[in-house]
């Protein structure tokens, strides 16, 4: 979906913002890393790749597992309040895309109170649903797997690149296509999605 001021689902200039964190929910879980890409005219220009000292340590094994952030690593990183400012700096006003933003965004709102941004945002998860509609799982790893994208996933900035070059795709398959017919293949998605739910637990 796209939120409130970005007008429809093409953008040529943007950020891609990803985060790691501790775990999935934004009040009981903390960031400990931030990637994001910036792009101007469809085209990467510059990022920002920071780690991120959380309040506790250490962290869950699983989280060092799925990420290879370790420790070690977060000892004398800077918190996020102390680099908050730098991260919507370098944003500025422009739209913040990610893949599932929504939880990206949840965290920023929570960890970062002094700076909460209020710039338009879009995620591209609902684009990959309508683009690939024969995929079971849309995660991230998933399609950069299927679409031979970069792959090195569950890193910040690396999930930025990817889920530019994955919206750079969806854009191209959707090209000519209107705001109004994207929401309703993704309305459609969510519905056929439900039914197959309810199809498989009868």
């Amino acid at each position: 979906m796209y939120f409130p001021n970005l007008p429809g689902y093409f953008v040529d200039d943007y950020c891609v913002l990803d985060l790691e964190t501790t775990g999935l929910k934004a009040l009981n879980c903390e960031i400990i890393e931030v990637g994001i890409l910036k792009i101007r005219q469809n085209r990467p220009v510059s990022k920002m790749s920071v780690l991120i000292k959380p309040k506790v340590l250490p962290l869950p094994p699983f989280i060092t597992s799925l990420t290879g952030i370790t420790n070690e690593m977060l000892v004398e990183a800077p918190t996020i309040e102390e680099v908050s400012y730098w991260i919507y700096d370098f944003i500025g006003n422009d739209p913040i895309l990610g893949y599932n933003v929504a939880f990206d965004l949840s965290f920023l709102k929570v960890h970062t109170t002094k700076h909460t941004p209020v710039n338009s945002a879009l995620d591209v998860l609902p684009l990959a649903r309508i683009c690939f509609p024969e995929q079971r799982s849309h995660s991230l790893s998933s399609m950069t797997s299927l679409l031979h994208l970069y792959q090195n996933t569950h890193r910040a900035i690396d999930d930025c690149v990817a889920t530019y070059q994955l919206y750079t795709l969806c854009k191209e398959r959707l090209k000519g296509s209107t705001t109004k017919q994207i929401d309703e293949a993704i309305d459609q998605f969510k519905q056929n999605r439900r039914q197959q739910y309810r199809s498989n637990r009868r």
